[in-house]
């Protein structure tokens, strides 16, 4: 693991760095440019005096204060929105070993994520539930709930479910997850019924749609990100929402196509990417070339500028798919753009390193 001390001396310089570049495209050191750069917290010790140390693998902060040292990582934690969308949050957690069953603690009811909720969040999991997970070789996490577990409303469960998966999966070492209760394996859910058999993961989705045309089947299933914002109208934030299509489509083509159609009506969500836009896409190995026509650049009063929220969505819904690592944005055949808060696009954009941080 690499580590960089950072000293009083530079810590202003640092956090007007981090301030500065914020939840907007910042550049890499290399040929990439990422979506949201690690933030860092710091505490100050009884002597003013303080070390930070950044794990440049994770995200990893590390806080030494009078030889002690105490260390927070960035955690996503599926939750459920006012319209009971499962929805992510990126929070900063304390480090520890146990990081599989730490994440699901944070989902439930009047547990640890209570002063962590945003406005018009809430957690999936009912209150007093315990949990134990087991990770296996093959990547599959048995998680055992308390009887607590059961204590949920039937409209719940597949949320429940879809908040589980995707909290979990979030890790490398786990790539499926199985249900049990009180020591036992579960073949339907307790409440509505849900089959859990199998084991769960990301393709089966999440907060699911079935896109026009496509019959439910023979079908493949891409997720795409879409804003929403909170009862107060203070913040926005993303939603993924899977939608089902046709087994033989392209997924990152279909991914691209169904993002330009736009969010379901009377949905309550948005999207900035224009439902006229052209776009032609290409994938060499694993960089997507997005070529624009000019509906892409609007969002200035010179109209030359792209949305950095279409930046957003489109990025985090391609490397959704696990074919592409990051994005080349282009219009009319040249990558000489920017958006509009600045961001210098001529490079490809990788995936955020958060999604809809804590607060939003």
């Amino acid at each position: 693991m690499r580590k960089s001390k950072v000293i009083l001396g530079v810590i202003t310089l640092l956090v007007f760095t981090i301030v500065a570049t914020g939840c907007v495209f910042g550049p890499k050191e290399d040929a990439s440019i990422e979506v949201d750069p690690p933030q860092i917290d710091y505490t100050e010790g009884e002597e003013g005096e303080f070390v930070i140390e950044i794990d440049d693998t994770d995200g990893e902060v590390e806080v030494t204060t009078e030889g002690e040292a105490t260390k927070e990582v960035n955690r996503q934690l599926y939750l459920f929105d006012h319209e009971g969308r499962v929805t992510p949050i990126t929070v900063k957690l304390p480090h520890t070993e146990s990081v599989a069953k730490q994440a699901l603690e944070y989902l439930v009811a009047d547990g640890p994520v209570t002063e962590l909720l945003p406005d018009g969040m809430r957690a999936v999991l009912p209150a007093g539930t315990d949990v134990a997970v087991t990770v296996k070789p093959d990547g599959t996490a048995i998680v055992d709930f308390s009887n607590e577990f059961k204590n949920y409303q039937a409209q719940d469960e597949k949320g429940i479910l879809e908040a589980i998966t995707w909290t979990l999966t979030q890790f490398d070492t786990i790539k499926q997850v199985v249900i049990w209760i009180n020591g036992h394996e579960q073949e339907v859910m307790p409440v509505d019924g849900t089959p859990i058999g199998q084991s769960l993961s990301r393709k089966d989705g999440i907060n699911v749609e079935v896109a026009d045309g496509v019959r439910v089947g023979n079908n493949s299933v891409i997720t795409i990100y879409f804003k929403a914002q909170n009862p107060s109208a203070t913040h926005d934030y993303y939603v993924p929402i899977s939608r089902l299509v046709p087994k033989n489509q392209d997924l990152v083509q279909a991914t691209v196509k169904e993002l330009i159609a736009g969010p379901m009506l009377h949905s309550g969500l948005f999207s900035e990417v224009r439902s006229s836009t052209k776009v032609d896409v290409s994938v060499t190995g694993r960089t997507a070339t997005l070529n624009f026509d000019d509906q892409f650049l609007n969002h200035s009063m010179n109209g030359d500028k792209a949305s950095d929220d279409a930046l957003h969505s489109l990025v985090l819904s391609l490397t959704e798919t696990g074919l592409v690592d990051q994005v080349q944005f282009m219009v009319n055949g040249e990558s000489n753009l920017m958006s509009f808060l600045g961001t210098d696009l001529t490079k490809p954009v990788s995936r955020p390193v958060s999604v809809n941080p804590s607060g939003f």
